[in-house]
């Protein structure tokens, strides 16, 4: 039989409530719960893209930046539209090779045409998904590689089936290129005519090869 002394009561409840009160404090000092509002995550990195001194926002990209990442789409663009009239330069060889007519050998043109007004229907929604850094990636392999096969080829259906893969396979950045220049060219609206007008000089000049 034990008896509980009234002084040691006393003491045990001045301890007790010390050692709540260290815990309470430490749980305050390691980021216990805490009844402020934290920002959304949303929040945080609407504020960071839109900061103006984020580097990956093209927006803040340097004036050189912004003319080198604009020339590329310009350029591959020119490229894959001129790629209609350097064919017509050896249209007399495909003629006297596979012993067809004008009208015939002009075939390949018009599935390259055709090819590359459907390629951007499948690489938009590619980029969507994916970024547009996959479309330049492969587009250009693409269009080099169906190309070479096409020109190498010793058979006319072989031909026509390359100028279409050629066509369709290398014309993503026909649908890409145009809405990457106006995230990185908002201020410079020249640089979106440059990249429209290449593409444009090289069907003319496939037009006025063709007479």
């Amino acid at each position: 039989m034990s008896v509980q002394i009234p002084g040691e009561q006393v003491q045990r409840s001045e301890d007790e409530s010390n050692s709540l009160g260290t815990i309470g404090k430490m749980d305050l000092e390691e980021g216990g719960p805490s009844t402020s509002v934290t920002p959304q995550p949303n929040e945080n990195m609407a504020r960071t893209w839109d900061d103006p001194t984020n580097v990956e926002n093209p927006h803040n990209w340097p004036l050189w930046n912004k003319i080198l990442h604009s020339a590329i789409p310009a350029l591959y663009g020119f490229a894959l539209t001129v790629g209609m009239s350097t064919y017509v330069a050896g249209l007399p060889g495909v003629m006297q090779q596979f012993n067809v007519s004008r009208n015939v050998a002009l075939l390949p043109i018009v599935v390259y045409t055709l090819g590359f007004t459907l390629g951007p229907l499948i690489a938009a929604p590619i980029s969507e998904i994916y970024g547009r850094l996959i479309i330049y990636r492969t587009n250009l392999p693409m269009l080099l590689v169906f190309n070479a096969i096409a020109a190498a080829s010793d058979n006319f259906p072989v031909l026509i089936v390359f100028r279409f893969l050629a066509g369709f396979g290398g014309s993503g950045v026909l649908a890409v290129g145009a809405g990457m220049s106006v995230e990185e060219s908002c201020c410079m609206p020249y640089l979106i005519c440059i990249q429209a007008l290449l593409p444009t000089y090289g069907t003319h000049r496939t037009l006025a090869s063709l007479g």
